[in-house]
C-alpha cells in the first residue's frame, strides 16, 4: 500500500473529516482537494493545541497627511518622462 493511501484512510478515519473525492486526487500535489485536506489538518492540529482565536487589536492610525498626498507632477508616468531619466543617467548610450 502507498504511503498517500495510508494517509488516506487514517485522514478518513478523524472524526469531523468527511471526504468525498478520491484520493488520487491528492496524487498531484495541488487543487482544491489539497487545499481542503490542509485546511483540515490545520483545523485539527489548532484543536489539539486548545488554540483560540483572539479579537484582533487595532491601533489608531498615526495620520500625518502626508502618507498619500502625491505631488502634481509626480502622479502621472510618462514614457517622455522615463526617457528623459534614463538620458540623464546613461547619457548618450539609449
Amino acid at each position: 500500500m502507498e504511503q498517500w493511501q495510508v494517509f488516506w484512510s487514517k485522514l478518513n478515519k478523524w472524526k469531523g473529516v468527511a471526504v468525498d473525492f478520491p484520493p488520487s486526487k491528492l496524487k498531484q500535489g495541488w487543487g482544491e482537494q489539497v487545499i481542503f485536506v490542509l485546511s483540515r489538518l490545520a483545523d485539527q492540529a489548532l484543536k489539539r493545541q486548545s488554540f483560540n482565536w483572539k479579537r484582533p487589536i487595532i491601533l489608531p492610525e498615526d495620520d500625518d497627511g502626508n502618507d498619500s498626498v502625491l505631488d502634481a507632477d509626480d502622479s502621472e508616468v510618462t514614457l517622455e518622462k522615463i526617457e528623459e531619466e534614463m538620458i540623464a543617467v546613461c547619457g548618450h548610450f539609449i
